[in-house]
């Protein structure tokens, strides 16, 4: 694991890039949709997840840009920010989802993953 603070922020662009975009990606062009399809109250935590995203794609995008001084703390912004993130998307949005789609959505779901995921 990196130690200094450059190396952080090199691997957390590169975690950006290998993993946090393509699992965006793929949120938004399979969960989201259906959410939105769902319910309105789905729908409003989808776009707010998706606004999340784009925070934490711009802010870490941004931290090339930090200071020596800022870049600290502003990489302990970013991990505050991706916990928070996954948090909601766990403990909230994906229990929701679970409770309101009916059994045969959510194997439709799980489909759509695993192709978008090229399984």
């Amino acid at each position: 694991m990196p130690t200094t603070p450059a190396t952080k922020r090199d691997y957390v662009l590169d975690f950006l890039k290998e993993h946090l975009l393509p699992h965006f990606k793929l949120e938004e062009q399979t969960v989201f949709i259906l959410a939105a399809d769902t319910s309105e109250e789905l729908r409003q935590q989808a776009i707010h997840l998706q606004s999340e995203h784009r925070k934490l794609e711009q802010f870490i995008l941004a931290l090339p840009k930090a200071t020596d001084a800022e870049l600290p703390v502003k990489l302990d912004e970013v991990g505050k920010m991706l916990e928070q993130h996954i948090r909601q998307e766990e403990r909230v949005f994906f229990e929701a989802l679970q409770q309101e789609l009916p059994e045969e959505k959510l194997q439709e779901l799980q489909q759509q993953v695993l192709e978008q995921l090229g399984e």
